[in-house]
């Protein structure tokens, strides 16, 4: 027989999972949204460029809709949505990559990479 006490405790548990879950996600889309508005075609691309092995912007583009995270913020442009969120944390970019990387394996999309080359000059 559940308490006053135990219910309590009980919402206030849920309440916090429920909170934890949007703290951990991508501010713009879901791998699964992603899906469902991108076509697999020829032009597909999915690129992934990385800086001293991070990585720094991963992007899906059909010619129409592009989905893109970067070290500043990630951005959703199709014919329904136009969204953009800037990041303050790196961790949100990695949230927003895995999305990404997570759609262009559910499309069957080879991830091509692009790394950022560093010139030093004295």
């Amino acid at each position: 027989m559940l308490t006053l006490k135990n219910t309590l405790l009980m919402s206030v548990l849920t309440m916090v999972l429920l909170v934890n879950n949007n703290l951990f996600a991508c501010q713009c889309f879901n791998s699964f949204f992603l899906n469902s508005i991108f076509s697999n075609s020829q032009v597909m691309r999915c690129a992934l460029s990385t800086d001293y092995g991070r990585v720094v912007r991963v992007s899906l583009s059909d010619g129409r809709n592009s989905a893109v995270s970067s070290i500043y913020g990630c951005s959703l442009n199709s014919l329904s949505s136009n969204i953009h969120r800037d990041f303050f944390d790196f961790y949100d970019n990695e949230l927003c990559v895995d999305e990404i990387l997570n759609a262009c394996r559910m499309l069957n999309i080879e991830i091509h990479s692009d790394n950022v080359v560093h010139i030093i000059t004295h």
